[in-house]
């Protein structure tokens, strides 16, 4: 049995996460997705942040931020 962390989740908010760096997959878990139905992000103050889980079916992404880390490996090519 395969289990998801958020199985239903489609759309994430991540706003004034001033120190966060990033989100990872559970470590030994890497072939699941954290977010397999997750269409939408919106990322605004978050300055560190440089990674988070890949997101197959992302269709929007916002980001407000005037220096953007943040690697796009959550958009799957």
């Amino acid at each position: 049995m395969v289990s998801t962390p958020f199985p239903a989740l489609k759309q994430l908010r991540l706003h004034d996460l001033e120190s966060s760096k990033g989100w990872v997959a559970t470590e030994g878990k890497e072939d699941e997705l954290t977010f397999p139905v997750l269409e939408e992000v919106d990322i605004k103050n978050c300055p560190k942040l440089t990674s988070l889980p890949e997101a197959p079916k992302l269709k929007v992404v916002r980001l407000s931020e005037g220096k953007a880390l943040l690697s796009l490996g959550i958009v799957k090519s």
